[in-house]
């Protein structure tokens, strides 16, 4: 259970974006227990995007994607799987847009095509705005902050980890655009709005 989520209130029409959801395990207990929440969650990863099918099939108030949402306009975009030393494929959550995270657990990443989706066609697609925002993209959490300026949510979370050369930046823009840092939880960050 993603313990963010319970700074929303349970009583209203929250609408949540997971960037980079995997399995779906941060928003499956509250999918499940505020039926008057929105979820929208992406995962490109086509293993990962099946077990988030499984887990989620039943649930009216979940919209699945299976497409990584990117910085750029192109419809495709090269994504990481990391191998074992064996060279079989290991799906866990060290994919991602850049090979980086995988190299840095000594893993060999294997290049495949993924749909792709720009983060300023969110709104478009998921016909609304999010009241949080969950960003889980192995290090490239600093490219969807444009989403946070332009959306504005209650509530933001990304990985910390991963993003030392951006993550200086990254407060200075969030402090910029009235957020408060809220905590940290794991490998999370919690930002909260002010205004």
């Amino acid at each position: 259970m993603n313990k963010t989520l319970d700074l929303l209130d349970s009583d209203a029409e929250e609408v949540i974006w997971q960037i980079g959801a995997h399995f779906g395990v941060e928003c499956k207990w509250h999918a499940e227990n505020n039926p008057n929440w929105t979820f929208h969650l992406f995962e490109p990863n086509p293993e990962a995007y099946r077990t988030l099918v499984n887990n989620f099939y039943l649930l009216p108030n979940v919209s699945l994607y299976k497409l990584a949402v990117v910085d750029h306009s192109s419809r495709y975009t090269d994504f990481y799987i990391p191998t074992k030393p064996n060279g079989e494929e290991w799906f866990d959550q060290v994919a991602g847009l850049t090979p980086t995270v995988a190299n840095g657990f000594g893993l060999e990443p294997k290049r495949i095509k993924v749909a792709a989706v720009p983060y300023w066609r969110l709104a478009h697609i998921t016909r609304s705005l999010p009241s949080c925002i969950l960003i889980d993209t192995e290090g490239e959490d600093y490219r969807f902050f444009p989403l946070i300026k332009n959306r504005r949510p209650k509530i933001v979370q990304f990985e910390f980890i991963h993003m030392s050369s951006h993550i200086e930046k990254c407060y200075e823009q969030l402090r910029a655009w009235d957020y408060s840092f809220g905590g940290r939880r794991d490998i999370d960050e919690i930002w909260l709005r002010n205004s």
